[in-house]
């Protein structure tokens, strides 16, 4: 359920009151990009979007504040299979044992 958003946003629900949407937390609003893959490594939240066919990975707290992005070898895909990089069902990244690949 996209809520709203149909490129995707990221929000904190708290699950004693999941229900009322006057108690979320906006962590990242929908913007040009569309959000593809959110993963938690860590304390570390990795989005994944895309902003036309360009990909981008970003590391934010808990909170929203961008941590650092990580560098891609240039504009394009971050993805092992590039063939299915946009489809919803594959992911953008993997992580495990405290990193991204």
């Amino acid at each position: 359920m996209d809520d709203g958003a149909p490129r995707g946003r990221l929000v904190r629900i708290p699950v004693t009151t999941a229900a009322d949407a006057a108690t979320w937390t906006e962590l990242v609003a929908e913007s040009d990009e569309v959000l593809r893959y959110v993963d938690v490594v860590g304390d570390t939240i990795v989005l994944g979007s895309l902003r036309g066919a360009a990909a981008r990975i970003r590391l934010i707290d808990g909170d929203g504040a961008i941590i650092d992005e990580v560098p891609l070898p240039g504009e394009g895909v971050a993805c092992k299979i590039a063939v299915g990089a946009a489809h919803p069902l594959i992911p953008m990244f993997t992580t495990g044992d405290d990193e991204i690949s």
